[in-house]
């Protein structure tokens, strides 16, 4: 018998297996990543992402893992295609709209496309996975629309625009009355409107006219306005001035009507009473929005005055001025930087170097004629807007024989 052959503490493994790949192996396996922890790592993946950002994207991860418990999967990691595509077609049979439905399972794909490059998965699912195409009438039905000029005459002459001077309760107090107005004139989203600080109004005495500040915050409902507008989003609302740099501000000219209605009397009042913002008793809500509160009222005003076209909300301020714009024919690079939409050549950078001259920008706007409105000039506010009002009851009836 031969002498015992030497140990050798490798014999055991695969021509290619190491020592280190063996412990790896025999090590107990770590715990799979569970919903949460993957949906934090998305979250943390963009520093300060804004809360509707956060709360947007919780709602269809909620309802894949609801979906995948429901079919015996517990961790994220083990969601295969046909999983996610169930969770598309339940979103179908639940009668979802297709814009729903495809922002829904974005979300969703770009949760896993985070967790992936981070190594916390291996795979992303809901990569290749198609949600719901839009067929002809989806692609020429607008999710919103301009207010017509009945609408403007209805919604100028309520309560809070004619001698009543009428204002809602709570927090809103004189943002009630000039909201509205700064969107019609200046196309301005509403947060952008409710985070304007005072000092936002500028006097440029070389081109004759005033002009405002507006710190740039894209809205979900841009995709709607421009045909070629991105589907992110980058509301901060906040009156602090943190956004002030080369990328986030534009330069919108102040028309005449707006001065007319008292604009610089308003501003002069706000100042004398030691504020910096131009609506400083707004407050954030629940998704840190300046405006939410205002676009509540708004939607429950607009329905009163008898605009009951669920197509017409806040925003359609903005579409209207776009079509006054193009009434006037002013070029489209330079309406779409006033509207806060890149011109085609960059970023939106007027006050800062912009490719686009402020003088000739100022130029097409002075050539602008707003459809005349029949508000009065403000006056601090006299009393409580009421649901219904009786001063408005002529007005609803006007504007509803108007549609007739």
């Amino acid at each position: 018998m031969g002498s015992p052959a030497a140990y050798n503490p490798t014999a055991a493994l695969t021509p290619r297996q190491s020592i280190k790949d063996l412990k790896s192996a025999l090590a107990p396996a770590k715990s799979a990543p569970t919903w949460d922890e993957v949906f934090n790592k998305w979250n943390h993946f963009v520093a300060n992402r804004p809360k509707p950002t956060l709360i947007a994207a919780q709602t269809p991860w909620r309802e894949l893992e609801r979906v995948a418990k429901a079919a015996g999967i517990r961790h994220p990691g083990q969601v295969t295609r046909e999983l996610v595509n169930r969770f598309v077609e339940g979103m179908e049979e639940r009668g979802l709209s297709t814009e729903t439905i495809n922002d829904r399972l974005a979300k969703v794909r770009a949760i896993y496309k985070v967790a992936v490059g981070k190594l916390l998965l291996s795979e992303n699912p809901a990569k290749d996975v198609i949600g719901r195409g839009k067929s002809g009438l989806d692609r020429r039905r607008k999710k919103r629309l301009p207010f017509s000029d009945a609408d403007l005459q209805t919604i100028f002459s309520c309560s809070i625009y004619n001698d009543l001077q009428e204002r809602s309760r709570g927090s809103l107090k004189e943002a009630t009355y000039w909201i509205p107005l700064l969107m019609y004139y200046t196309g301005a989203r509403t947060e952008e409107v409710a985070g304007l600080a005072l000092e936002d109004l500028v006097r440029d005495d070389a081109l004759d006219c005033w002009f405002l500040n507006i710190i740039d915050r894209p809205e979900p409902d841009d995709v709607d306005l421009f045909e070629d507008a991105s589907d992110e989003d980058g509301v901060k609302g906040t009156h602090a001035r943190t956004l002030k740099n080369a990328a986030s501000i534009r330069r919108v000219p102040v028309a005449r009507e707006l001065l007319d209605l008292g604009l610089l009397r308003y501003v002069d009042w706000v100042r004398a009473q030691g504020a910096k913002a131009l609506f400083p008793t707004l407050k954030k809500d629940f998704h840190e929005k300046l405006s939410g509160s205002f676009s509540k009222f708004f939607g429950r005003l607009k329905k009163k005055l008898g605009i009951d076209d669920e197509r017409k909300v806040l925003y359609s301020f903005r579409h209207t001025l776009k079509d006054t714009l193009n009434r006037a024919e002013m070029p489209a690079r330079y309406l779409k930087r006033l509207m806060g939409h890149t011109s085609g050549d960059g970023q939106i950078t007027d006050g800062y170097g912009s490719d686009l001259p402020f003088d000739v920008l100022v130029r097409h706007f002075k050539e602008v004629k707003f459809p005349p409105i029949p508000a009065k000039p403000w006056q601090p506010g006299k009393g409580i807007v009421q649901f219904p009002h009786l001063s408005e009851t002529t007005t609803i009836k006007r504007h509803k024989s108007a549609r007739a």
